[in-house]
């Protein structure tokens, strides 16, 4: 009986300790987390044609599955056009969704069915899920770049 109270207690003792230093590093704003996953500190990057364009991530979720699916290094993604304003990455894998009712607008980076990142360079309005927005996007520029760079787009995470 004492020992059975006894294995009760320690596992008590231990879920306390995990708990506490979940919070702990919630608290510390993700201390807990690589670099690479703190959406706030990590930047992507898209690589069309050859132009680069960096992308300021969101901080949730869906942003933070992708850059563990990019990882370090860079690494390429089927894609294609559709619709004249956007292009459609075809990540291969889904990530986590948070859909909301979106008009986009130049230089949107948003998730679609979980597993199409959109690289948007013209309007749409749909259900999709945020994961970032590239800096000073220039519609013109974008819509040339991502053209060009036919079936495939290349995204890393600096």
């Amino acid at each position: 009986m004492a020992k059975g109270i006894r294995t009760w207690l320690c596992l008590a003792a231990v879920c306390l300790l995990a708990a506490c230093w979940r919070l702990q590093a919630e608290e510390a704003g993700g201390a807990g987390l690589a670099a690479a996953e703190r959406t706030e500190s990590a930047y992507m990057e898209i690589h069309a044609g050859n132009e680069a364009f960096r992308v300021t991530l969101e901080d949730n979720d869906s942003a933070r599955a992708l850059v563990r699916l990019i990882g370090k290094g860079e690494r390429s993604f089927p894609a294609s056009d559709y619709g004249g304003f956007e292009k459609i990455v075809d990540l291969g894998k889904s990530l986590p969704l948070d859909d909301e009712q979106i008009t986009s607008r130049p230089g949107d980076v948003l998730l679609y069915a979980g597993s199409r990142l959109v690289i948007f360079y013209g309007p749409n309005s749909w259900a999709y899920t945020r994961i970032g927005h590239i800096e000073n996007a220039d519609a013109g520029k974008l819509r040339s770049a991502l053209l060009a760079a036919g079936g495939e787009i290349t995204l890393s995470i600096r």
